[in-house]
């Protein structure tokens, strides 16, 4: 937008020829440092910056300034190279490519247009804030045609960057934009502090001819009423890169972790957006986990961005399109989110051996555990955590500084790509400062988040997060940087116009007959029946489903047609599977305390296994679970669910289950608020597409003279004890001769398999690899390797196979490096699969890891599967510091009765050595024992001067090293 006053314009001309003359030539030097440099910064270069530096300085202490206020979100060093730095210290700033857009500083762009606006001043951009320009790719220049003024409030490094582009512009009378030398060029340093560095260091205070530096918005609003005149109120030109997200759009949240999905959810519905946000694999195939060692948030980001973008590209246009449509979603109006959430400590709280167990996670470079923090609380409670950094405190012997920073970073980008296959990507951030608080409050809520350790520091009550109403929807860091979208994306304008997500996405009717599955759907006969009071409340729209002739029974095998990856069919027996029978069938599942009539000790490891799957099915978003309701009724004085409730806090406590129980299900004391629940859910539901994946498998069958061990437990553990047990359970089953079976798991090891193995064929430790599932298979490998590498002799025969399903296959990768690996359409398949073994040893484990418990205990009790001669193994590890320390299946086995145990044939070991002699007794008694297992006694005294007996402990006992 080009003035016509031809007086006017020559007036400036000739201003800025007059400032030109003025200006020293190495202010013409340090803008074009400046330039340069941000430039460098914004393509994640990290160039060298010397802190000391008098003309280099002044940047970095900027740079200082734009993090303590929330503008960058990532440390300054993060960015630059600082004198001295050597390469590894480098690579351990992360991927610093992406600029998210803050909270911060979409919020001081609405505080300026709000006051500019009330006074009837328009025409002036805001540096930094328009998406379209936020390219380092485009010419910043180009917004001369956009508005006369343009302001410098607070802002990051595209703020700065298109800040000295302009001034540079203004000085040299560029030929490309010559209309920029009449422009008026403003910067609003807020309360004369945000921006002195900047100003100090490019000494700008004498050049008020070709800039204004203000203080105040009163300033800046009188400057511009004077140099805009007539044309204050003139609408800028706006930038049609970004896309106005109407009502009725989609958010797909690329996510493993419910949690996320319904705070974005609860956010977007307490503004009034009018979207929703559902789990990005309910609709497609789930992308491979991200391994998350960029370091930085948005980097993290950006790993999850790539994974998506591989999963996407397997899939036509077309097919994109179809499957949006089965679920009722427009296509044009979808869009995927990614999100990497951190925590930003004062102090240095990681570099103390508190935290050894998830070391290989941290970054030594950084203070706290920032990006890396749920690699940090995969390895821990969340009382652990807080309970080891108060322990750092305590030791200091000096006050300590207490401050963190809770940030959060969102990246968003269409689901379809335009013409050429591109799509345009937006990323967000903000961050709310805290104060640690070792005492959680409300101390009686069993289920901890980092919210009630935290007091927030702009609240002057001292009420933690946890105890502010609302919190989480309004005022957290992920509220934020959603808010910071939403007004990129003009989502406000929705608040007058959305129809409400309940009219929008509402799929069902009054003529549908909807069907509830229940702990009773699983059995067949007369086994009990549903609370009456809840029949008569669901009567007419609901039916309660019963075992259909069999159907759905979970102890009775049934046949079950297998699609092969030839696309034929072979049918298989199976009981598991029934209960994925009932779920394809099943609108939602209301679990009801047990009838009278019913025997609830003959059904304990059934309940159990039907309440674990439907809470594993909501973990990793089963398609024919996910979308369902889950309500409980846990009437006062019943204890039906008791034992399944307790142990699901207990196993949230030990940072084996992570999602917030109302999340993935609702408990209820009375039949009227369970049925109300179950009919405003039913509202809204929308069935989740059921694909039919292929059975799929590679490498050979297991040897028959092989004892089958399989093995149950965590796939997502960074503990680094746990971890380190577990493989060493794998290495002693190798070194014993057995088959090693496990759930699969590939920890993101695929690509650096080999490089995993130091000279000595040992495991490397500093190398970063997630659960324990893969390290049991490690195990296996590891003992290969060192006994290659010691003998020559011939090995004993070993054998390492991973049952996976296509939930874990799509998000992990096959286990090529095994074996053998299988993938099975579901979770069911799999667990049958699991089944078939000579033994059982149960780990440190989550929901799944019960899951499985209970499938396998349930058969045995029912005749299905042997228990004689077929060990059930379970090592009750301790974990946890101080009065955090406890035992990780206690409440497990406290539900069992020595009767149980002995029937069932339970053994209870607090050691993975142990675990293994019981297995060998076991494969003694079969005949099973390999003629030429190695005796280690003596080869370990021919390899070590020191006492054999040491020797063998170094390699074969759990916990060391």
């Amino acid at each position: 937008m080009l003035r016509k006053a031809t007086q006017s314009v020559k007036l400036k001309w000739k201003m800025a020829d007059k400032a030109k003359k003025q200006i020293p030539k190495d202010l013409l030097a340090r803008l074009d440092w400046a330039e340069k440099t941000l430039r460098s910064i914004l393509k994640g270069e990290k160039p060298h910056i010397n802190p000391k530096n008098k003309v280099q300085g002044w940047l970095y202490k900027q740079m200082l300034r734009m993090h303590k206020d929330f503008f960058i979100p990532e440390v300054p060093k993060s960015y630059v190279t600082l004198p001295g730095e050597k390469k590894a210290e480098i690579e351990r700033k992360g991927i610093t490519e992406e600029h998210p857009l803050s909270y911060a500083q979409t919020k001081r762009k609405m505080n300026i247009d709000q006051y500019m606006h009330k006074n009837d001043i328009r025409n002036y951009k805001v540096l930094g804030t328009d998406y379209g320009f936020r390219d380092v790719e485009r010419d910043p220049l180009e917004q001369s045609d956009y508005a006369d003024a343009f302001i410098l409030g607070r802002g990051d490094f595209f703020a700065l960057w298109q800040f000295v582009n302009i001034l540079k512009a203004k000085i040299t009378k560029t030929d490309d934009y010559p209309s920029l030398a009449n422009k008026t060029l403003v910067v609003q340093n807020s309360g004369g502090r945000f921006w002195d560095s900047m100003i100090k260091g490019l000494k700008l205070e004498k050049y008020t001819d070709v800039l204004q530096i203000t203080t105040f918005p009163n300033e800046t609003k009188k400057i511009l009423a004077k140099d805009l005149g007539e044309w204050a109120d003139r609408e800028p030109k706006k930038s049609r890169a970004t896309p106005h997200i109407k009502p009725g759009s989609v958010f797909l949240l690329a996510t493993g972790n419910s949690k996320k999905v319904f705070e974005l959810q609860d956010i977007m519905n307490t503004q009034k957006t009018g979207v929703r946000v559902v789990p990005f694999n309910t609709v497609f195939p789930k992308p491979e986990e991200a391994k998350e060692l960029s370091q930085t948030y948005i980097g993290n980001n950006v790993e999850k961005a790539e994974k998506t973008w591989e999963r996407l590209a397997e899939l036509p246009k077309e097919e994109i399109e179809r499957l949006l449509k089965i679920k009722g979603y427009d296509p044009e109006k979808t869009y995927i989110w990614f999100d990497d959430r951190g925590l930003e400590t004062a102090e240095d709280f990681m570099s103390d051996g508190i935290f050894n167990e998830c070391r290989s996670y941290l970054n030594p470079y950084k203070p706290g555990p920032g990006a890396e923090l749920a690699h940090v609380l995969k390895s821990m409670s969340i009382e652990d955590f807080y309970a080891r950094t108060k322990r750092i405190v305590d030791n200091m012997g000096r006050p300590a500084d207490l401050t963190v920073k809770d940030i959060m970073t969102y990246m968003v980008a269409p689901v379809m790509p335009d013409e050429k296959g591109h799509r345009a990507v937006y990323s967000f951030s903000a961050a709310t400062e805290d104060t640690l608080t070792f005492s959680p409050r409300p101390a009686n809520d069993l289920h901890k988040y980092s919210e009630h350790y935290q007091t927030p520091k702009n609240i002057p009550d001292d009420r933690t997060k946890a105890e502010i109403e609302g919190y989480i929807e309004n005022m957290s860091a992920m509220a934020l940087a959603a808010r910071a979208a939403i007004h990129t994306f003009d989502m406000e304008k929705n608040r007058s116009k959305a129809p409400g997500l309940q009219a929008q996405f509402r799929q069902g009717s009054k003529s549908r007959s909807w069907k509830i599955g229940t702990q009773y759907s699983v059995r067949s006969g007369k086994s009990g029946q549903v609370s009456k009071g809840l029949a008569r409340r669901l009567n007419g729209n609901f039916s309660f489903m019963r075992e259909n002739n069999g159907d759905y029974n979970v102890i009775t095998p049934s046949i079950h047609e297998l699609k092969q990856e030839s696309g034929d069919n072979e049918t298989v027996s199976s009981s598991l599977n029934n209960f994925f029978r009932l779920a394809v069938d099943t609108d939602c599942f209301v679990l009801t305390p047990e009838s009278r009539k019913t025997d609830i000790k003959k059904y304990f490891w059934q309940r159990m296994f039907v309440f674990y799957s439907l809470v594993v099915g909501k973990q990793i978003f089963d398609p024919v679970i996910s979308s369902k309701a889950l309500a409980i009724l846990n009437k006062d004085g019943d204890n039906t669910w008791k034992p399944a409730l307790d142990l699901y806090t207990h196993l949230h406590a030990k940072s084996l289950v992570g999602d917030k129980p109302h999340h993935v299900f609702r408990t209820f004391d009375t039949v009227e608020k369970t049925s109300d629940y179950v009919q405003r859910r039913m509202k809204n539901y929308i069935p989740d597409n059921v694909p039919n994946p292929a059975y799929q498998e590679q490498g050979g069958q297991t040897p028959e003279d092989l004892f089958k061990v399989t093995v149950f437990c965590s796939a997502t553990s960074t503990n680094g004890i746990l971890r380190d047990n577990a493989r060493k359970l794998g290495f002693q089953l190798a070194a014993y001769g057995f088959a090693l079976k496990n759930g699969g798991g590939s920890g993101g090891v695929q690509e650096n398999f080999e490089k995993l193995f130091n000279k000595d064929g040992f495991v490397r430790g500093d190398v970063r690899r997630e659960g324990l599932m893969v390290e049991t298979s490690l195990g296996v490998h590891e003992f290969r390797h060192w006994w290659k590498n010691n003998f020559d002799e011939e090995p004993p025969e070993t054998w390492v196979e991973s049952i996976q399903c296509e939930q874990t296959f799509q998000s992990e990768g096959l286990c090529e490096f095994n074996d053998r690996s299988v993938v099975h359409p579901n979770i069911f398949h799999r667990m049958d699969d699991l089944a078939k073994t000579d033994a059982f040893i149960i780990d440190a484990g989550g929901a799944g890891t019960v899951q499985e418990i209970a499938a396998a205990l349930m058969l045995r009790e029912a005749g299905e599967l042997p228990v004689h001669n077929v060990p059930f193994i379970i090592i009750n590890t301790e974990t946890g510091r101080g009065a955090h320390k406890n035992t990780i299946w206690g409440p497990l086995i406290d539900m069992m009765t020595p009767k149980m145990m002995r029937e069932l044939n339970i053994h209870i070991v607090d050691n993975h050595s142990d675990a293994v002699k019981i297995c060998r007794e076991a494969r003694a008694a079969k005949n099973m024992e390999p003629d030429n297992l190695p005796n280690y006694e003596e080869i370990l005294r021919d390899m070590h001067s020191a006492d054999p007996v040491q020797a063998i402990q170094e390699i074969f006992r759990p916990g060391l090293k």
